[in-house]
């Protein structure tokens, strides 16, 4: 077995057949790249092993069975990316044990039960995105003081309660499940806030309209969701906006003619509301 091997990288072949458990051998491993091929059968846990690695990607495949709890062996990993597979059970507690983790990507594969309260200890994460399984549960109060984390992604789950009030560090936040309450104080004021995007839950109360003070925000998307109320003219404000959906909410009066103000605006959707008045002020 080749000892001294510290990269493997065969991303964007067209490999097929299993990863070998034989390679939990190479012990001296750093970087494992087995990206988009054609791998099947389970991830084995003989990679748990490789107590070197680092960066770890085996993303769009075809693997399956569940993540071995073997995982949390692997304590100087910095990014793991299991994404786009059809990878199935829980997410393992024993992630929790990597410490220096950056990037955590496990989105589109067939993972169910709770988001692990654990994932709060990972102080250094800064990517996470667990979207398209079929996730259930509250998002762990912990999320709201990962000082580093900006890309959240948690859309396409089942996931329910309230969002956490302190969340507002991300500049990418995209949860679209079944979360309900008012958007927490803590998003509204996140300067480096770049897209929000909330459509598809139960979330209540008036659009706030301190979020169009965010000079960053490119995205606003609270579409399909249960607010009430007009629509203020500051979301004139938001010069950098390029998509605005506003739809399936039943926002009431007429629409802010200062959205003619958008000037960068590419997407405005504000279908299967109660909207009344003239159109064409808020485009002229």
């Amino acid at each position: 077995m080749l000892k001294s091997l510290r990269e493997v990288i065969l991303w964007e072949n067209q490999f097929s057949g299993f990863i070998p458990k034989e390679l939990g051998n190479c012990t001296n491993l750093e970087m494992l790249a087995l990206y988009q091929n054609n791998l099947v059968e389970e991830i084995p846990a003989e990679l748990g092993n490789l107590m070197f690695m680092q960066k770890l990607y085996l993303y769009r495949n075809g693997l399956n069975g569940t993540i071995p709890r073997e995982i949390g062996n692997l304590t100087q990993a910095v990014e793991i990316d299991f994404s786009e597979n059809y990878l199935t059970g829980e997410i393992p507690t024993e992630f929790s044990q990597i410490k220096g983790l950056k990037l955590v990507y496990l989105f589109q594969n067939d993972l169910v039960g709770v988001i692990p309260n654990e994932l709060s200890s990972l102080k250094n994460l800064t990517k996470l995105d667990l979207s398209i399984n079929h996730l259930t549960g509250p998002i762990p109060f912990g999320f709201q003081y990962l000082a580093e984390l900006y890309h959240l992604l948690l859309f396409s789950n089942s996931l329910t309660g309230s969002i956490p009030q302190r969340f507002g560090l991300y500049s990418r936040l995209w949860v679209s499940n079944k979360l309900y309450g008012n958007i927490p104080a803590g998003v509204i004021s996140c300067i480096s806030l770049q897209q929000l995007r909330l459509s598809g839950n139960r979330l209540t109360g008036s659009f706030p309209s301190d979020i169009c003070k965010l000079p960053n925000l490119a995205a606003i998307e609270l579409g399909q969701n249960k607010f009430s109320g007009p629509t203020p003219q500051e979301v004139g404000k938001c010069q950098k906006l390029q998509r605005l959906d506003l739809s399936g909410i039943q926002f009431t009066s007429e629409l802010p003619k200062e959205i003619g103000n958008l000037s960068q605006l590419v997407t405005f959707n504000v279908s299967s509301n109660s909207f009344t008045g003239r159109w064409d002020s808020a485009i002229n």
